[in-house]
């Protein structure tokens, strides 16, 4: 058994994280503890901003762009000086932390890496909202994971070409995502009437 430091209510040893440095191995906190410690800090204005840092050094890995061009501490200075802030992180608190209310830093040049005249403050869920949107118009660094799509007439006529088959299917009466993309892949002759091919 042992005492938490925190809750101090004793428990038994197994509810302790292992921790080497200690002289019993374990943390001085239980788990339970270790929980709410740890949600108390990805909820607070700090552990919101180290989550950003921590997603934007992720995406450059990722998409093998540079590092942000500013630190952690930087980034919590520019956070703190922007007029929405305060809005945009009370809302979310307000809402019960909903992910999409989360506060998120959206670059504006998307083939950019992070910097100060790149990014603005936004919610989570406008982030996503520009990717979605990006996505079906095929521009940015979303739209290059589309593959545009050609819509022919039963004959093989060219009508118009799309950017993705998801565009396609929003904007063609009838159609239908999946059924534009077996007929592409050959699967089925045709989809709403027409003929798609990938461009």
């Amino acid at each position: 058994m042992k005492l938490c430091s925190v809750c101090k209510q004793e428990k038994p040893i197994e509810e302790f994280c292992i921790n080497k440095a200690t002289k019993d191995g374990r943390n001085t906190f239980c788990r339970e503890c270790a929980k709410k410690k740890k949600k108390a800090f990805s909820t607070s204005e700090r552990g919101v901003i180290v989550t950003m840092y921590d997603s934007q050094k992720l995406s450059c890995r990722l998409r093998s762009h540079p590092m942000p061009a500013y630190t952690l501490n930087e980034l919590q200075e520019w956070v703190f000086s922007q007029p929405n802030w305060s809005t945009l992180y009370s809302a979310w608190v307000e809402s019960g932390y909903k992910s999409r209310m989360k506060p998120s830093v959206d670059r504006l040049n998307d083939f950019k890496t992070y910097s100060f005249d790149n990014i603005r403050l936004v919610t989570f869920r406008e982030n996503e909202s520009k990717g979605h949107k990006q996505r079906h118009l095929g521009i940015g660094t979303q739209g290059q994971v589309c593959k545009a799509v050609i819509q022919y007439d039963k004959e093989g006529k060219y009508i118009k070409r799309y950017s993705s088959a998801s565009l396609a299917a929003l904007e063609v009466p009838k159609a239908n995502c999946q059924n534009i993309q077996k007929v592409c892949n050959n699967e089925r002759p045709l989809c709403a009437g027409f003929i798609w091919k990938w461009e």
